[in-house]
Parts: structure tokens; sequence; C-alpha cells
């Protein structure tokens, strides 16, 4: 039973970090998300992480979170589907960097 308890520890242990808050994903990280989603469009992948996602040993809160925010972004930039990880990983990427971050404010021309 003891073994049993160390061995649930040690599972955690990625989730626990405060740091792993901050932390964001790489491509084997998405690899498993498509995987375990059995994705066949974005939306099946952020339904995945929305139910399941916190609470997936192979994934922190930080990852879980990053990736479903570029995952949406990838659905508002409508970029195109791939379920090959290498491809999906540039894409929403490229999303996220279309998508997020803060909004240079506009200068009027004089």
């Amino acid at each position: 039973m003891a073994q049993r308890n160390v061995k649930q520890q040690m599972q955690g242990e990625k989730r626990s970090s405060n740091r792993d808050w901050t932390k964001t994903y790489d491509e084997s990280d998405l690899k498993h998300v498509l995987q375990v989603s059995h994705a066949h469009n974005w939306n099946d992948a952020i339904k995945y992480l929305d139910e399941k996602g916190m609470n997936d040993n192979e994934l922190t809160p930080g990852e879980t979170i990053s990736m479903k925010t570029d995952l949406q972004n990838a659905v508002k930039g409508r970029s195109a589907f791939t379920d090959d990880p290498t491809k999906a990983f540039k894409a929403i990427r490229g999303a996220q960097a279309r998508g997020g971050g803060a909004r240079r404010p506009v200068q009027k021309k004089r």
C-alpha cells in the first residue's frame, strides 16, 4: 500500500508544482492530446482538455491552459486542422502568434 501511495505522489508531482502553472507545452504534449482525444478537428482536442486536461498525468496545468488557448486561437483564425503533430504544433503556435498577446495602439496619421 505504501508503494502505491508513493507512485501516486510521483505521478501527481508533475501537476502539483507551482512553476507548472506557468509551464507551456511542447510538440510531444500536443501529440499526446491529439492521440488520446482521437481528434478530427481542433474542437475535439479542446473538448478533451476541458474535460480531462487537468487530470491528465502527462500534462501540467500550465500546459493544459496554454494549449487550450492556442487551440481556441487556431479555431478563431480558421487554421486548417492536421493530425500530424509537427504540422499541428506549427499551425497552432502560428495562430497563437497571430491571435494572442497585447495589441499595439493604432497611431493616427498627422
